[in-house]
């Protein structure tokens, strides 16, 4: 029923409730009809608001039967057989153990990360140490000391220190090993343990067929055959300056080496050149490692991705969505190692030059004599 139809309705009822004021003469009593007016105007007032009421439950009341709806729709989507990433996970192929191990496999990793970061001097301390009880060793009479000092003595002269130094003769590594010499030692000249443990190995051997350093030394530069040829340092400007050259790099370490396996003997310029190579060449082959890494990260993100359109269900989509972002959280993680093993070598080659500048400067500062 309208509104205007229950005011009329109500006004027919009020006004027919009005007492006949007077016999055979209408009497019109407009103030009760203003009361019936306003009671009736009320009740069709309340009677809207009611009907409004009505209509917001009913509309509140589909609302709530959507939002169900959907939300059983969407536990439906999400409690369905979901993906099982195990297949992933356990590739034969592309694994993720392989690929993103916990430690990282690279042979360049301990000279490259870590408070107890391998550097060229202790190398050389632990080369040194296995080769203590050689032979030529004890025959020259050397002590566990002096056997350090003498070999880091002649990796100074032929390498300054710098792993990957190579002669214009093709003589390599911190001990200059020639090819054909590395591989009669058995070792890998590029390896620079290996490199290290073919010089050592030759160098008390020419000490155990000769039995003192300068003619050990002389046969490691000229080679024994002109030390036997000789009977003793060859006449060679070379081979005698390089004879000489040790002997004061030697006494120069015996004055600060306090025992066979004392760090931070090198010198500032010395220490420099020697990080900087190492850290230089051990980040070339981690940057190697990594490229062959990435060709089977490719693959494992590749079909990570191909798979999630062919899910058969949300669940499962959502669930290798997710796990494709946390592939990418791997792959990231990769790429930072990568970029600290750069920030390393720009490190590194920045103390190198600091070390050059303090060398130049101090020779710079050199008075003459009065």
């Amino acid at each position: 029923m309208s509104r205007a139809a229950i005011i009329s309705a109500g006004l027919c009822l009020g006004l027919g409730a009005l007492p006949a004021l007077a016999q055979g003469v209408p009497t019109q009593d407009n103030s009760a009809i203003g009361r019936a007016i306003a009671r009736v105007t009320a009740l069709a007032e309340d009677l809207g608001v009611q009907q409004d009421k009505d209509r917001t439950e009913s509309t509140l009341a589909d609302v709530q039967a959507d939002q169900l709806r959907v939300l059983e729709e969407m536990t439906s989507a999400i409690t369905g057989p979901g993906f099982d990433i195990r297949a992933l996970e356990g590739n034969a192929d592309f694994g993720v153990a392989a690929v993103y191990p916990n430690t990282d496999p690279s042979p360049m990793n301990s000279r490259l990360f870590g408070e107890g970061r391998e550097t060229v001097e202790m190398m050389i301390v632990e080369v040194a140490g296995e080769f203590a009880g050689a032979p030529g060793v004890a025959r020259a009479g050397l002590s566990a000391t002096q056997w350090r000092c003498l070999f880091q003595a002649l990796i100074k002269q032929e390498s300054r220190f710098n792993v990957a130094a190579e002669s214009p003769v093709g003589a390599y590594g911190l001990t200059q090993l020639m090819p054909g010499t590395a591989s009669d030692l058995g070792v890998d000249r590029y390896d620079v343990k290996d490199n290290l443990r073919g010089g050592a190995r030759y160098i008390t051997t020419q000490l155990n067929r000769f039995g003192n350093i300068p003619h050990a030394l002389a046969a490691y530069n000229a080679g024994p055959g002109r030390v036997i040829e000789f009977g003793g340092v060859p006449p060679f400007a070379e081979t005698q300056g390089y004879v000489r050259n040790i002997s004061k790099f030697y006494n120069e370490y015996l004055a600060v080496v306090g025992g066979a396996d004392a760090l931070g003997t090198l010198s500032p310029s010395d220490f420099a050149l020697a990080e900087y190579a190492s850290i230089s060449e051990a980040g070339v082959y981690y940057a190697a490692d990594s490229s062959a890494t990435t060709e089977q990260v490719i693959n494992r993100l590749r079909a990570i991705i191909l798979q999630i359109d062919a899910q058969p269900n949300a669940k499962a989509a959502w669930e290798l969505n997710t796990y494709a972002k946390a592939e990418i959280g791997r792959i990231l993680n990769l790429r930072v190692r990568l970029m600290a093993a750069n920030q390393q070598r720009e490190a590194a080659y920045a103390q190198h030059l600091v070390a050059d500048r303090l060398a130049e400067r101090d020779f710079m500062q050199m008075g003459v004599p009065e």
